[in-house]
């Protein structure tokens, strides 16, 4: 028998790896001006510098938001999917208990003291 998190953890692992390398992609500004700061402390700096500096910052930025955010929906999927297999997992075992089962013990939002 499948448990609900059958299928799920590949997606969740999927998410964590994905949300690993954005992260490490936030890295990339720091390092540009890492790169562009050696580059003046070892003579002038010219404008194609400061350019490949700039863009590398950018492409970083945006690849740190494509991952964050592609991670974030993976995971909000997997969760959903796994909150959706509990749920009917639950359903289906209430079903199968006696009618008597469930008049004995009521329900809490019926319950009277």
């Amino acid at each position: 028998m499948a448990t609900p998190i059958t299928g799920v953890r590949i997606r969740l692992a999927i998410s964590a790896t994905l949300a690993i390398i954005g992260a490490a992609a936030g890295l990339g500004p720091f390092l540009a001006i890492w790169w562009l700061a050696g580059k003046a402390l070892a003579g002038p700096v010219t404008a194609a510098q400061v350019l490949q500096a700039t863009l590398a910052a950018i492409t970083a930025l945006a690849a740190k938001s494509l991952l964050l955010s592609a991670s974030t929906t993976i995971s909000h999927s997997a969760a959903f999917t796994l909150l959706f297999r509990l749920r009917n997992e639950m359903v289906d075992g209430i079903a199968v208990l006696p009618r008597a089962v469930a008049d004995r013990r009521g329900t809490p939002i019926c319950a009277v003291s």
